[in-house]
């Protein structure tokens, strides 16, 4: 009934009149929280219309409006943002609550208190505001991650419609009736732990599977990474937390760190012939590329005229199962068969000289002793001088353009 303003000041007669917003003549509420985010603002709906009072005889209130629906003198959205108001709507005329102990001592009183003496009759939003404040808590101390935000939007997609409702939302009902009960069944989920609990070479991932997603996590050893790797054998649990901020405990996995062995990187024979490799078990096998070479279980890999080019790789295995790797290394076998067969080293055995007749320009040389040793060599008209080497094995390496070939020649 009041008189709606229409014509306002212009901004340079009242510079600040740019921030205010127009009423909507057919909303009721007046206070200016109501245009906060944060608020929550609630409907008044009528709860009950009889009782047994105090004095023992049964009050009969007005029956309009009915038990659901909307009490008279609850307000009405939007707000003047035109956000839909209230958000929902709760019990509230008509409700039983606990009173103070000064009015339920006057008779006066009686006819407003329940039968036990201890409860007064009350309503308005005063009285609907509470419930949902009361379950405002309950959800906070179930999602201790939770805010007002999400309080918010669970406690819209929980409410609930009944015969007077109408279509929701709307600016009577809001979205609807509170249903506190099933907004708090709505974060019940369940999570656990999937991982592989014995593991031979650390890190192990630790996924989690829940009925809900999962926005954050907090392991027992106080980390927050997710995913999460574990290190160690011990111990391990979480708690899960899904959008709204609510977790729940998952499962505790027992992680067994088992039993490794070690095994030294392969060792490459300067003329290709052979690879090798000592593990601390002494248990040995051989691969290539990626399949296990059958019988080779030594610790050494002889590369007859048979092997192929590709990555060569060893491993050894614990008593737990465990394989331990030596690294793979790549050879190109093909390449030096083809080169060989391109050169002459001769004569072999010698006693000074190495004579090299080579298809393709030998760039330069060098000398590996059966220790592994490198010795330096010059070619010079096509020779190589060895007569100042000790009697015994050694291998000829020429670098060409083509690639290194390796040749095996005894000095004596």
């Amino acid at each position: 009934y009041n008189n709606m303003v229409e014509t306002l000041p212009s901004p340079a007669v009242l510079p600040s009149i740019i921030h205010y917003n127009m009423p909507d003549a057919n909303q009721t509420i007046v206070s200016s929280w109501n245009c906060s985010p944060k608020v929550v603002s609630v409907g008044n709906t009528r709860t009950r219309i009889t009782y047994t009072d105090y004095n023992g005889d049964l009050f009969v209130g007005d029956p309009f409006p009915p038990v659901g629906h909307l009490s008279q003198n609850s307000s009405k959205g939007p707000n003047r943002l035109n956000v839909i108001k209230p958000d929902v709507s709760a019990s509230g005329d008509g409700t039983m609550a606990a009173a103070p102990l000064w009015i339920l001592a006057e008779p006066i009183n009686y006819f407003r208190i329940d039968e036990g003496g201890w409860h007064m009759r009350n309503g308005g939003t005063s009285m609907a505001s509470p419930v949902v404040a009361g379950t405002a808590a309950l959800f906070l101390e179930r999602c201790d991650k939770g805010n007002y935000a999400t309080f918010i939007q669970e406690l819209h997609a929980s409410a609930t419609s009944n015969d007077y409702t109408g279509n929701l939302p709307n600016n009577a009902y809001g979205h609807g009736w509170l249903d506190a009960h099933q907004l708090m069944l709505n974060q019940e989920f369940t999570a656990s732990l999937v991982a592989d609990t014995a593991f031979c070479v650390p890190p192990v991932a630790v996924e989690i599977e829940a009925t809900d997603s999962i926005y954050q996590v907090v392991w027992s050893n106080g980390s927050t990474d997710f995913p999460y790797y574990q290190h160690t054998s011990g111990a391990l649990s979480a708690i899960a937390y899904n959008a709204a901020g609510c977790g729940v405990n998952t499962d505790t996995l027992d992680f067994v760190q088992l039993a490794t062995e070690t095994i030294d990187p392969i060792v490459v024979a300067p003329d290709l012939s052979y690879l090798t490799t000592t593990s601390s078990n002494d248990t040995y096998q051989w691969t290539y590329n990626g399949t296990d070479i059958a019988g080779a279980t030594g610790d050494t890999l002889y590369l007859t005229s048979g092997m192929q080019a590709g990555s060569y790789d060893c491993y050894t295995t614990s008593t737990d199962g465990c394989s331990t790797y030596a690294g793979a290394v790549s050879l190109n076998l093909t390449v030096q068969q083809n080169i060989i067969q391109t050169i002459e080293v001769y004569p072999n055995p010698t006693s000074s000289m190495l004579y090299i007749n080579s298809e393709d320009e030998v760039l330069s040389a060098q000398i590996i002793d059966i220790s592994g040793k490198v010795i330096s060599a010059t070619i010079q008209n096509n020779a190589v001088k060895v007569n100042h080497l000790s009697n015994g094995f050694y291998t000829l390496q020429l670098n060409t353009a083509k690639g290194i070939a390796s040749f095996k020649f005894v000095k004596q």
